[in-house]
């Protein structure tokens, strides 16, 4: 595997390539979560092997790419995949996405309906489930934050906000207002007008977002396939790697 960078929508992003350059293989483009990086794909990409030609993106604030350069939407993040996209000359091309990846996956898929051939959701976030929960995290955030600049309570702060669920609100200071765009876009609107063929992939135990919401994208995707990994959680393409390029496989080739 390769690692190169190149600049898209004005952005340093660092990639993963397995150097295929037959025009005619398939392209499957990777992406990750929230506090994660193209190489959590590698164990994937090692399977998969060099049929297809395979790239993995360090999103803009994370792994080894820049920073965003200003507060992102998931608008701002799906327009640079599709950067990189045209940029490559990227043809016949599956994108899959894994949580945050899968907001961003079924956001590109809006703005160009025509670019991608298929989708792969993996455990993915953005949907009404999350909504109350989300929305709470962000009047409280604002509400906490005073209160956290008295001196001796501030070590209270990580307590509190990991009984509030919001270590990915913690852990990535810098793109906060980011992440509170992204996880406040409820995607609910965008699931009907999906083109594409979509395979859901899920964790039975996925913990951070639930099994009923898979059995919610399936039944709100035109064109979609649900498999579920009974034994795995939220990582469910690396509890079960070679379950999961099996399933891949068998979705590419259909």
């Amino acid at each position: 595997m390769t690692e190169k960078q190149v600049v898209v929508a004005n952005q340093l992003v660092n990639y993963l390539s397995n150097e295929v350059v037959d025009p005619a293989a398939q392209t499957v483009v990777f992406l990750h979560g929230w506090r994660s990086e193209a190489a959590v794909w590698r164990p994937v990409m090692d399977r998969l092997g060099r049929r297809y030609r395979q790239f993995a993106l360090d999103l803009p604030g994370f792994g080894k790419s820049e920073k965003p350069k200003h507060i992102f939407t998931l608008v701002d993040y799906a327009t640079v995949v599709l950067g990189f996209i045209k940029k490559m000359e990227l043809k016949k091309i599956v994108v899959v996405g894994h949580s945050f990846g899968g907001r961003v996956v079924i956001k590109l898929s809006a703005l160009e309906p025509d670019i991608v051939e298929k989708l792969i959701l993996v455990d993915s976030a953005g949907f009404r489930l999350h909504g109350k929960r989300n929305a709470v995290l962000r009047i409280v955030a604002k509400m906490l934050k005073p209160f956290f600049m008295i001196p001796g309570l501030r070590t209270l702060r990580l307590p509190i906000y990991r009984v509030m669920g919001a270590e990915d609100y913690l852990a990535t200071p810098e793109l906060r207002e980011t992440f509170l765009n992204v996880i406040n876009e409820d995607l609910t609107a965008l699931l009907g007008y999906v083109r594409q063929e979509t395979l859901i992939v899920w964790g039975g135990r996925d913990e951070d977002t639930p099994l009923m919401l898979a059995m919610w994208l399936k039944e709100h995707i035109p064109h979609s396939d649900l498999v579920i990994f009974h034994n795995a959680g939220h990582f469910s393409f690396l509890d079960e790697p070679d379950k999961f390029v099996g399933t891949v496989r068998d979705f590419l080739k259909a």
